[in-house]
């Protein structure tokens, strides 16, 4: 069970994918860094690291802020302590986001289509 202090990325999520997805791919990373044997990459970590983005990126711009926080929540995702291969939970944590970021481009590529449709004929 995730403790309720911790943020969740719903509503991060909530603005990138249709609301299935970003339910689903937010449980799967409160659960993922909520896995036993986890010592530093965990929900403490991320909300740090989330901390840390509200004092000192101040400076940025809101899309700069929204990829800051997309990075913080995939950036550690995957975690195996057997893992032998240097950086492979690093690529196996990219591999996360290219799948959560194909359901983006999917729902945004539907939704733009859906648009065009009612908007301008020519354009499907």
């Amino acid at each position: 069970m995730t403790p309720t202090n911790f943020p969740t990325p719903l509503p991060l999520l909530s603005h990138l994918a249709p609301p299935p997805a970003a339910e689903k791919q937010s449980q799967q990373l409160l659960a993922a860094y909520a896995e036993p044997g986890r010592h530093y990459h965990t929900l403490t970590h991320v909300s740090c690291m989330l901390a840390g983005l509200e004092t000192h990126g101040t400076h940025l711009t809101e899309s700069e802020r929204l990829a800051v926080q997309l990075a913080v929540w995939f950036h550690d995702v995957v975690n195996d302590a057997r893992a032998t291969e240097v950086g492979g939970n690093e690529r196996e944590s990219v591999g996360w986001w290219r799948g959560f970021a194909g359901l983006m481009v999917g729902a945004f590529v539907a939704f733009l289509t859906s648009c065009c449709a009612i908007q301008v004929p020519q354009c499907v």
